[in-house]
């Protein structure tokens, strides 16, 4: 399976991020990479159309 990366800025990351976070993982995204302010999620190349 293909994944497709987004990077989202989080201002402030600490108190932001795990919102995101459940969020994105809600719809379907399946991995994430913290480095502050950027958050990476993955997501399967088909999840956005």
């Amino acid at each position: 399976m293909n994944y497709t990366e987004y990077k989202i800025t989080i201002e402030p990351f600490n108190e932001g991020k795990d919102v995101v976070i459940a969020q994105l993982a809600e719809n379907g995204f399946e991995s994430f990479v913290e480095e502050d302010p950027v958050l990476k999620a993955y997501a399967p190349e088909n999840i956005i159309d």
